[in-house]
This record gives C-alpha cells, structure tokens and sequence, in this order.
C-alpha cells in the first residue's frame, strides 16, 4: 500500500497518494513510512505541526530510515539532537543523494557556527517595505526576468536574479569574500549533476533599508546566467507577504496583520496553528511546496487541470512538455539550465517566449511529475502574490 502510496506522490495525485497512506495507516498502526508519507503531505500544503507529529511518530517507529530521520530533523530545535540526527543520516545513508543527504554535512557545520543563534533574523523594524527591482535584459533586446540589488555585509551592491524556484542566496565566483564553512552542492534546472559549491554566513545582508541578520549564502563554482552576481530565492523574504508587480518594478513586503513583532527565524515563523479558511479567494491559485519549489496545479499554460506547473519568475521561457509541440511544427534545439543542457523544441515564429520542454530531469530530482513553467512571461503580466506562511499564490490583475 505504502509502495503505491509513493508512485501516486510521484505522479502528483496527491489527494490519492494522501489516501493509500491513510489506508495503510489503518491496516497497520506500525507503518513507519505511511506515516512520513502522510507527514510529506502536510508539508505540501504547510500544515506544519500537523507534519511535525507524523515525521515524529514515524521517527519512534523506525530511526534507521534515512529519509525519515533527514524529515524529523528538521523540525527539531534542539542543536546536539539534531547533530546527532544529522550524522545518523549521513552514516545510514553514505552517499545516498535522493533523500537530501548530500548537504548533511553542511547543515551540521552551520548548527556548529550558530549555536543557540537564528538564521534570517529581520534586524529592521518589522514594517511594510518596498523593495526596487531592475529588469533584467541579457541580450540588450528582450526583457527576461527582475534584477534585486544587495549590500553584503556592507561590501558593493551585488545584483541577484529574483526567483521562486531557488532557495536563499547563490553567488558565483569568490562569494563577495565570504569565508567559507562547509562544502555543498547546488542543483539547477537541467540535465547532470549538481555542481560543486561551498556554504558561508552572511552577518549583513541589506536590501534598500531592509537588513536581515546570518543569512545562509551558497558560493557555486559555476557562472548562473550572464550580467547577475548570483540568483535569490523569494524565500529569503518568507517572513512577509510577497507582492511581486513586474510592471511597476517592486516586491512589496507585507507583514502579517497577526504577528506585531518578526519571527526569530525561518523556523519559528512555521510552528503555529494552522491557517484559517480564506475569506478572499479571488486570484488564488492551488499550490503545494515542494521543497524549495512552488507548483501551481493548472489550467495555466493550457495544462490540464489536474497537472502542476512549477512557478518561476528566473525563468526566460514558459514551458509546456516537449510532446504537446510534436505536431505544431516546432523547431528542435536545447536551452541551457545551470548544470546542463536541456532538450528543447520552439514554438513557431511569434511565440518565442513559449517552449517545449523534457521535464524528466526536474520530476525525477523532486521525486514529483512536473508538466510546466510560468516563467517571465506570463508572470510579467500580472500581480504575483505569495504567502509561504500558509502555502498561497495569487495571480492578480493590474487595476489600470
């Protein structure tokens, strides 16, 4: 049951997927992996504490699973626990990559440098803010994508590409000097490999007059895309509402109306009850968080109804699976990802903006079947309202 449990997850049918699990549950109490599964669904749809109770119970029932103990870590506070459960995951699993192992180490160098200290901390007044953005036009002709400026810890302005489908801060080359503290990899969108990178703290990060405090800082070997520093996560900002408004330029900060002071840290913003029911649903669009992703379940881009597209402002294109253009005459060639290339077909002339991708790579490396990009594009068009806190994306028409 659990092993059809999982293929249902992969083919993103999750309220299925919810279900087998549930059912295994109830025919044996002691399923260890119904409830992470179980654990894995709430997290898609950030009910937190709920998730937190079946990655604990899982936990007690079998502590040598490397992806069960790599998903209760994390939601332990305590630091010499979670060293300790970091370094089972690293013995158990060795060079097992599928499950997060990989950056273990690394996790465990930043609990040693940290302490008892909070990642992200909002070091500012806990207030709306208005954040200037610059487009970002590689070829000196088209505009793909929004440019975000950062002042790291009080060196020159960096410019960052703006996207929802990476994670924190990524730099390239020397890292604006920052000292390096574990190894790491960094996966992008393509084909291959992860490539090497190294992990640093960042004490100053100021973006116009807002400054956040420890900030996990990736430093990848490789060059991300022509004319950026490196790329930042949406997620960096995860203590506020989000309103990304391509036309005018800006990524408004809100804070949330029932938290008067900031959350100590990324953590801490989590671990609360769960959301209540939304009394304005107009724009809002069906979402799930995988890991650093955000899937967007259709009908944009033409997809189905039942198919997840993953929302990506860094993104040039929009894409759409390679074989809905098998019969519009679309042209064969590959786009490139940070770590790879990947096989690609254009649309006709006029519509340069919309490809045909393969999206094997991507829905094998989040273990979740992925049928789209709302890349640039489509995103410029509109108002892109995010709340990471309960799991919500709007699409919001400009009023004039």
């Amino acid at each position: 049951m659990c092993t059809r449990a999982e293929r249902l997850f992969r083919e993103a049918r999750f309220d299925e997927a919810a279900a087998a699990w549930q059912a295994a549950l109830e025919r044996n109490p002691s399923a260890a992996r119904a409830h992470w599964g179980l654990g894995r669904i709430d997290l898609l749809h950030s009910r937190r504490l709920r998730a937190r109770d079946h990655f604990a119970a899982a936990y007690q029932l079998n502590w040598r699973d490397p992806a069960i103990v790599l998903a209760y870590a994390d939601f332990v506070s305590d630091v010499r626990l979670r060293d300790l459960l970091l370094r089972n995951v690293a013995a158990l699993a060795r060079n097992d990559v599928r499950d997060g192992v990989r950056d273990a180490w690394a996790r465990l160098e930043i609990d040693r440098r940290m302490g008892a200290k909070h990642l992200s901390v909002i070091a500012s007044p806990y207030k709306a803010y208005r954040l200037r953005l610059e487009p970002w036009v590689p070829d000196g002709i088209r505009e793909r994508g929004l440019l975000i400026h950062a002042r790291i810890e009080g060196g020159r302005l960096v410019r960052l590409l703006l996207d929802t489908a990476a994670h924190g801060i990524t730099l390239t080359g020397r890292g604006a000097g920052l000292e390096p503290i574990a190894q790491a990899k960094f996966a992008g969108f393509g084909a291959g490999f992860a490539v090497d990178a190294h992990v640093a703290i960042a004490k100053r990060v100021a973006f116009d007059d807002l400054l956040v405090e420890n900030c996990i800082v990736n430093v990848a070997e490789t060059a991300i895309a022509p004319g950026v520093s490196g790329v930042i996560g949406t997620d960096t900002f995860q203590q506020f509402l989000l309103r990304l408004d391509a036309r005018s330029r800006s990524l408004e900060l809100l804070p949330f109306a029932d938290r008067p002071n900031p959350p100590a840290g990324l953590g801490d913003l989590w671990i609360g009850e769960d959301a209540a029911p939304c009394t304005d649903c107009s724009g809002l669009q069906e979402t799930v968080r995988i890991g650093d992703l955000l899937l967007v379940k259709g009908p944009m881009l033409r997809a189905a109804d039942s198919s997840y597209s993953l929302l990506d402002p860094g993104s040039s294109y929009d894409g759409i699976p390679m074989e809905r253009l098998s019969n519009q005459g679309g042209s064969r060639g590959g786009v490139v990802g940070i770590h790879g290339a990947l096989d690609a077909a254009a649309l006709p002339a006029g519509n340069s903006t919309l490809i045909g991708l393969d999206f094997t790579s991507i829905s094998d490396e989040q273990g979740v079947q992925i049928s789209g990009i709302i890349g640039y594009p489509t995103i410029r068009k509109l108002i892109l309202a995010i709340d990471y806190r309960d799991g919500a994306v709007r699409f919001l028409p400009h009023t004039r």
